[in-house]
């Protein structure tokens, strides 16, 4: 945590289809119905703009990225050209989702209270490192991850392949890369090894002293979504409540910050 801006991220990461959007929404309002005060920049993003609003407050926000803070920025560029992506195109769609990623977590920074990501900076990771072909990305991953303030809490969603690939084939937009690729196997495979990628790169922030707690839960179904958010909620909370002088600030009755 944050201690100093009294903020906290958290950031819900899994293989598309897993969940994670439903979950994160739910936790956030169990959390703000207990007090909190909750931001969730990426669900907004995704979920309660129509598409013009959000290319525009992405082009803004990368744009910014790169004027305000550049020599960063070109180290992203570097790190990501040097993975080998698949393609121009996939090159430029997972840089600008980083940068992205990257000025969304600036400004959590700088704002009290909790920020809960349904797609964060760890996501951004497993997308990049889903396309990559070198054989350096684990390590290149590595340094990207430690360009970046990381995450307090990460929850890690995980189920049952057929009933992520079942979940994906219900949906009609086709949002996320595993979807763009097909149903090949082989693009399975790489989504799983991108996501081991991800989980020893946050072996290694651990290792390394950040301060990350991860909370691992498996999503059975619909039937137990409610009690599965309640759970990590309950686990959260217990994450969030330090000395006291250094609580993420909660919302009081008029919706202002109290300490």
């Amino acid at each position: 945590m944050n201690t100093k801006r009294r903020s906290a991220v958290i950031e819900f990461i899994g293989l598309p289809g897993v969940g994670k959007s439903t979950l994160s929404h739910r936790v956030a309002e169990m959390l703000q119905q207990r007090g909190w005060r909750v931001e969730q920049p990426t669900y907004s993003v995704d979920h309660e703009m129509h598409t013009w609003e959000r290319l525009l407050l992405k082009l803004r926000l990368v744009s910014a990225e790169a004027i305000f803070h550049p020599a960063s920025a070109v180290r992203s560029v570097r790190a990501i050209l040097a993975t080998r992506q698949a393609s121009a195109a996939g090159f430029i769609g997972v840089t600008v989702n980083w940068l992205f990623m990257s000025s969304l977590l600036r400004k959590a920074d700088r704002r009290t209270g909790v920020h809960i990501f349904d797609e964060g900076p760890l996501n951004a990771l497993w997308s990049i490192a889903f396309s990559a072909s070198s054989a350096g990305t684990a390590g290149i991953l590595g340094k990207l991850a430690r360009q970046r303030s990381t995450p307090v809490l990460v929850a890690l969603i995980e189920a049952e392949i057929a009933a992520v690939r079942e979940r994906l084939d219900l949906r009609t937009n086709g949002q996320s890369r595993l979807e763009r690729a097909g149903p090949a196997d082989d693009a399975w495979e790489r989504a799983r090894r991108a996501l081991q990628q991800v989980k020893a790169t946050l072996q290694m922030l651990t290792e390394e002293g950040a301060d990350i707690q991860v909370v691992a839960v498996r999503n059975r179904g619909s039937e137990g979504l409610d009690a599965l958010a309640n759970r990590l909620a309950a686990a959260f909370e217990e994450f969030l409540a330090p000395p006291a002088g250094a609580r993420v600030e909660r919302a009081g009755k008029t919706g202002r910050p109290t300490s």
